[in-house]
């Protein structure tokens, strides 16, 4: 018994090892902050690390980090038996399109239900974090995804639909206990889906899509191609989306560093806002929250604002109409190419142009 126990908590001990090489790896590539890493590896507990050790490592870094190495490489398991073939459903008299519909459909029954190669599964992750932390790191070389660090009780399978962490049926993470893994995968993830609650979970970039539910938890990106997210009660923090951004923030918190669209509704949260809006339409719904949209320079923005019981601040000049109870707004910045709607409800938007000199602000 006494054997089990160590061998569970030198396992233990290389887990969180492993899992604090990545963190200072994120660090030192300025993926993470300090705080942010102090905040991964439990600062204030007994991780017996803060975030002066942190900012001391980013300092020290090397220009270039050098990549995470995972403890163990894990055998390739045996190829799967192909799917059976299956015969195609000859065309139906009178119904000239019908075969074909029928075809795809048996097709993708068949992929679901028959054994999965893990060659076959796609660039995708489904990521479930619930009570611990995981980051997520793309390691080219290695030939399938790993988990690493704590993995008790976590289990990643492949799929049809991508490559899926999730918890163990029947096991559980102990109450009290933090846990800290770790996810090498050797692509660039092409779509991710997540869902965190009461959990962190990191990203890297992502060149796809990244569909997320926050609840309770923290979910930290790198540049993404499209986002579409719902935060409630958590924290999303994300670098810069190349596509389309879409995000309700229910009394939680979000941060984008960077995007060219905004589509955004504030429910009792912050949303944090930064990027370049120089054409098509954008809008902003608020709610009894706060929004900071910090226009990049080139922006080129015609301004159209209803304010009821709240308050709209910009640093370029727009028109008020109305009182303290019920206001309209309109401005322009630039030529206008772009639109940007917003409706506040006792809450606020606060409008920061970079072209703008002048720190005189319009309310």
């Amino acid at each position: 018994m006494d054997e089990k126990n160590e061998q569970r908590q030198n396992a233990a001990l290389s887990g969180q090892g492993a899992f604090r090489q990545q963190v200072e790896t994120l660090v030192a590539q300025g993926k993470l902050t300090p705080e942010e890493a102090a905040d991964l590896l439990g600062e204030g507990g007994n991780a017996g690390v803060s975030a002066v050790d942190m900012e001391k490592v980013a300092l020290n870094a090397a220009p270039e980090a050098a990549p995470f190495t995972p403890a163990a490489t894990a055998p390739t398991p045996p190829a799967s038996p192909e799917a059976p073939a299956v015969p195609s459903i000859p065309a139906i008299p009178g119904l000239p399109g019908v075969g074909s519909v029928i075809n795809k459909l048996v097709d993708r029954f068949v992929k679901e239900v028959a054994p999965h190669a893990e060659s076959d599964t796609p660039d995708d992750l489904r990521l479930e974090v619930s009570g611990y932390s995981l980051i997520v790191s793309t390691v080219p070389g290695l030939k399938v995804p790993q988990l690493g660090g704590e993995t008790e009780g976590l289990h990643l399978r492949s799929g049809p639909k991508g490559w899926t962490v999730e918890r163990e049926g029947g096991v559980s993470i102990r109450l009290g206990s933090v846990h800290r893994a770790t996810l090498s995968v050797p692509f660039v993830p092409r779509y991710v889906k997540a869902e965190v609650s009461g959990g962190q979970l990191v990203l890297p970039d992502i060149g796809g899509a990244l569909e997320a539910e926050v609840s309770g938890g923290n979910l930290r990106v790198g540049d993404v191609g499209h986002l579409k997210a719902e935060v409630s009660g958590g924290n999303l923090n994300a670098g810069s989306v190349a596509g389309n951004l879409h995000l309700e923030i229910n009394g939680g918190n979000g941060t984008v560093a960077h995007s060219t669209t905004l589509i955004a509704s504030v429910n009792g949260g912050l949303l944090s806002w930064s990027g370049l809006l120089s054409s098509g339409q954008h809008r902003l719904e608020i709610n009894g929250g706060a929004a900071t949209l910090n226009l990049e320079a080139g922006s080129s923005v015609q301004l159209s604002a209803e304010v009821t019981v709240g308050q709209l601040v910009s640093n370029f000049a727009v028109d008020k109409r109305g009182g303290l109870l019920n206001a309209t707004y309109s401005g322009r910045l630039g030529s206008g190419a772009a639109g940007l709607s917003c409706q506040v409800a006792a809450g606020q938007v606060r409008l920061n142009a970079a072209d703008v000199p002048s720190e005189v602000n319009h309310a």
